[in-house]
């Protein structure tokens, strides 16, 4: 693993084999068998932004109240 500030690199990521996938190939001997190797590049943001829990609230109201306008339109033009 290498991290430079901006860039993270994992070489050489085991990929194990989960239980869900080998029983849709009908073979439990699989689980945790490992399926292939991997190198995952990745740039890391310096900043991720959380919506506030008010931001969310607000967000939610705004479209259940999108949605209610919507299906009023519709309801009026069938009528």
């Amino acid at each position: 693993m290498a991290f430079d500030g901006k860039n993270l690199t994992l070489a050489d990521v085991k990929l194990l084999i989960y239980p869900k996938f080998a029983n849709i190939l009908r073979n439990p001997r699989l689980v945790s068998v490992l399926g292939a190797t991997a190198r995952i590049d990745t740039h890391v943001a310096p900043y991720v932004a959380v919506p506030e829990p008010e931001n969310v609230l607000t967000t939610l109201l705004a479209g259940a109240a999108l949605l209610v306008t919507r299906f009023c339109i519709q309801k009026i033009k069938c009528t």
